[in-house]
């Protein structure tokens, strides 16, 4: 259930993401036909899950679906980032059991869907806690932070970061991670230091703390 949860709420997050208001009814039913169909197929053939197990799935999914088409604040954003992950970690808590961990095919669906969480998604997550952080919206609804030109390191510096993380943790190279941590510690130094005010170093705290526990939970929800 918990593969295929997170498989879902993946791939919706990237082909549909939140904040798009372009034909906004079409794409919310678009969306939730994208959920239903294939999750239910998933859940029941490839996973074999129990009638009510797919109906879960699939109704959840449709729910993270319709709200980040029905409310993008940030605060919308951060409030489902938290549900999904307390729904996460639930289902994980009580599915677990050398069952859940030995079918192939859900593990490969949850590392599918952990990764896909952990690239665009996780950059706009992280964008509105650093938004909400400051005390102020975004004026136009996107992912640029105010100051910033729109293509910045940061939207693939995260990504492949949180990604990097989680390949690391998955093969037990702690002393690997800890070097990634120090390393961007170190380049971003020279920054910080020039920052009189504190804002840059306030922002590169809470942004990478951010990044780094999704990348840490999604870890143990995969090697579990």
């Amino acid at each position: 259930m918990t593969a295929a949860l997170v498989l879902l709420l993946g791939v919706t997050a990237v082909l549909l993401p939140a904040g798009d208001r372009r034909d906004a009814g079409g794409r919310l039913v678009a969306a939730l036909v994208v959920v239903l169909v294939p999750g239910t197929l998933l859940g029941a053939l490839a996973l074999g899950l129990p009638w009510w197990q797919t109906a879960a799935v699939a109704g959840l999914a449709g729910l993270w679906t319709a709200s980040a088409h029905l409310a993008t604040g940030p605060r919308a954003t951060l409030g489902r980032w938290g549900t999904a992950i307390a729904v996460i970690v639930v289902c994980a808590v009580l599915q677990g059991g050398p069952q859940a961990a030995a079918s192939r095919t859900a593990w490969l669906c949850q590392g599918a869907g952990l990764l896909l969480l952990l690239t665009t998604p996780a950059n706009r997550a992280v964008t509105d806690l650093l938004t909400v952080a400051r005390g102020r919206a975004r004026a136009d609804g996107g992912d640029a932070l105010d100051g910033e030109a729109p293509l910045r390191g940061g939207r693939w510096i995260g990504p492949l970061e949180r990604l990097l993380l989680l390949l690391l943790a998955s093969m037990g190279v702690h002393a690997a991670i800890a070097a990634v941590i120090a390393a961007k510690g170190v380049i971003r130094f020279p920054e910080i230091s020039r920052d009189e005010r504190g804002d840059k170093a306030e922002e590169f705290l809470i942004g990478s703390l951010a990044s780094w526990a999704l990348a840490v939970l999604a870890a143990v929800l995969l090697t579990r």
